[in-house]
């Protein structure tokens, strides 16, 4: 680990990491109770979001002064996500090739990969680097912007938002109301980009017990928002300002209430950090592998927990091997070459 390493994100990564291979195990063992579902769900879809907030954290509180600033921060977000998201993308791909029992034609298969990595790859699980790639392109420009804000215009773009999403959202998408005005700019994913700026910038240990009570209430409202409509008029909770203040309270209570002081413990959790980009885009393939062999013959609950721990285990051995190799074959070679 790098030094001045901040554990408590780290926390949040792996948590986050630990509730995105849950959210991909299939069957939950308590299907059959729906309102434990719904709390189970909605607790580990906060993984998309806490994903997004340290994404817009770690890359709009850099300064951005010089040509050279810039030109430093693309190149690195080339060989550090860009990369590794292409080599994945030609991995997953060419094991869905050799499955298919086609004879190996090479530019069928490079056409075809390339055709996953430009636009079947959004279907999927790697749906997110969509959004985050051009998240990323953008960060500098609208870091620039938000360190040139004051708190309070800080503030008042957090509410402008929490107010467009609600009428965006609830009164139009759930309720059907008329409403053909578009193109805010904290829409869809970009909110959680910003709001892990925000949260930097905003909240502290004197008012985070604001965000956890309206965390609280985001939760339940999220909950009872789903009853209260028919099931067909349900929107994407993700971006709901109910949720969003939910995983808002999730994400400052993980960095501000768990605390992490046994060194060996800090190590493995920073370790498992270190890779957990790469387990985002390869334990699908592992879950899949397993398929239903742990629930033939076992309870509902024995074959999730094992699929689960398994899945995690062999995830994250695969993605330490994936790290190890791009690092060495890739990555250095790369980095040397372009100076960084």
């Amino acid at each position: 680990m790098s030094r001045g390493r901040d554990v408590r994100y780290d926390v949040i990564r792996v948590t986050a990491v630990l509730f995105v291979i849950a959210v991909h195990v299939n069957p939950k063992p308590f299907n059959a109770f729906p309102w434990f579902k719904d709390i189970f769900d909605y607790i580990i879809y906060t993984c998309n979001g806490m994903f997004f907030m340290l994404s817009g954290l770690f890359n709009m509180k850099r300064e951005f002064r010089t040509k050279e600033d810039y030109a430093v921060y693309y190149k690195k977000k080339l060989i550090s996500i860009f990369l590794p998201y292409v080599l994945m993308t030609f991995l997953l791909y060419g094991y869905d090739y050799y499955q298919s029992g086609r004879i190996f034609e090479l530019w069928p298969f490079v056409e075809e990969t390339i055709n996953q990595f430009t636009s079947l790859n959004s279907s999927q699980h790697l749906w997110f680097m969509y959004s985050l790639i051009g998240l990323i392109m953008s960060a500098p420009f609208l870091g620039k912007m938000l360190h040139a804000m004051s708190d309070w215009e800080i503030r008042l773009l957090f509410w402008v938002s929490i107010g467009w999403n609600t009428v965006s959202i609830y009164l139009i998408n759930d309720l059907g109301w008329n409403f053909h005005y578009g193109k805010w700019l904290m829409a869809s994913w970009t909110i959680y980009f910003f709001l892990g700026y925000f949260h930097h910038r905003i909240i502290n240990e004197s008012n985070k017990k604001f965000w956890y009570f309206w965390g609280s209430i985001g939760f339940f409202v999220t909950i009872l928002w789903q009853y209260v409509l028919p099931i067909e008029n349900h929107s994407d909770k993700d971006f709901a300002p109910a949720y969003t203040f939910f995983v808002i309270g999730v994400y400052t209570f993980l960095l501000n209430e768990v605390h992490i002081n046994w060194e060996p413990l800090k190590k493995v959790i920073g370790f498992a950090a270190k890779h957990s980009f790469a387990v985002y885009m390869i334990h699908y393939l592992i879950i899949e592998l397993i398929g239903d062999r742990f629930y033939v013959g076992n309870s509902a609950k024995i074959g999730f927990i094992s699929t689960y721990v398994t899945s995690l285990v062999i995830s994250m051995a695969a993605a330490v091997a994936f790290d190890w190799i791009v690092e060495r074959i890739v990555q250095r070679p790369l980095k040397k070459l372009l100076k960084i």
